[in-house]
């Protein structure tokens, strides 16, 4: 028994060895070059972590993750940024004060961004996320339409009784008659659409309208409509981790306005605007 489980931990720090190298030979990896410098997948791993491009918070751990292409446009930033460091070292290049200070603030403005992110509560956001998932992303009905565009009234009525007697006909009505301009190529043509999506008047004739029928002519801002309905359907709400990111950023957001908040009351503030030097309100001086 006991040399089994001396086996057991032989074999498990082998695979753990075995990982390990396999991890540091990836990182090794020569990935690009410049001249006779060799550019490895560590350098451009840690390129990216300091420039922020989110790559680690999407779940890559590494470049060699990412499709080729984004590999390729993250290369060449890197390459940029050190071939400009060596011109700058080459001919002395000094930034000006300005340039500094703005370094300065930079820094400041990171730092404080950090310290604002200590005060959120991630564990209580991950909960508050997925409750305002399900009460704000349900099945909604969707609508799929056409739609003919005309100038007037009497122009609408016109093509309507066209229409009423040709339903099967409505895309090519559409192509000859409508004002839309992209209904000369697609008939009219809407494609599925939820509510939010239309204007108020439109979207009320459309999700009012049975499916495989022809409304009667209504006016919106852009004109005169009629709205073929061809299908009506419920879709599902977008997945929870398609949308999560929107949500937390929302949750932390408003945590940190309240934090900022609570801030201001426990301090004794007073804010004094000064007058604008060229105010063009104030009476012209006298001859």
């Amino acid at each position: 028994m006991k040399l089994n489980k001396k086996l057991k931990l032989i074999s498990s720090a082998a695979i753990i060895s075995i990982s390990l190298y396999a991890f540091s030979a990836a990182q090794a990896q020569v990935i690009a070059k410049i001249n006779d410098q060799n550019i490895t997948v560590e350098e451009v791993d840690q390129f990216i972590k300091k420039i922020n491009r989110g790559m680690m918070i999407e779940g890559k751990n590494s470049i060699a993750e990412l499709p080729e292409q984004v590999q390729e446009n993250l290369i060449k930033g890197y390459l940029a940024s050190k071939l400009i460091k060596a011109e700058m070292e080459k001919t002395k290049f000094k930034p000006s004060p300005n340039v500094e200070v703005q370094v300065q603030a930079l820094k400041e403005n990171l730092v404080s961004n950090e310290f604002l992110q200590s005060k959120i509560d991630a564990k209580q956001s991950e909960k508050k996320a997925l409750e305002i998932y399900k009460e704000r992303f349900k099945e909604e009905e969707e609508v799929k339409a056409s739609h003919i565009l005309a100038k007037s009234e009497e122009e609408a009525n016109e093509i309507y009784s066209k229409v009423i007697k040709n339903p099967d006909q409505f895309a090519e009505i559409a192509k000859e008659s409508s004002n839309d301009p992209s209904a000369k190529t697609n008939g009219g043509a809407l494609g599925y659409f939820r509510k939010g999506q239309m204007t108020p008047e439109f979207e009320k004739v459309a999700f009012d309208t049975k499916p495989k029928t022809i409304s009667k002519p209504f006016k919106t801002d852009f004109g005169w409509h009629i709205v073929y309905v061809e299908d009506k359907k419920m879709s599902p709400p977008p997945k929870f981790e398609n949308v999560k990111a929107q949500i937390l950023n929302e949750i932390q957001a408003q945590q940190i306005g309240e934090y900022m908040q609570e801030l201001y009351k426990s301090q004794k503030i007073e804010i004094t605007p000064v007058a604008p030097k060229n105010n063009v309100n104030a009476e012209p001086a006298k001859k």
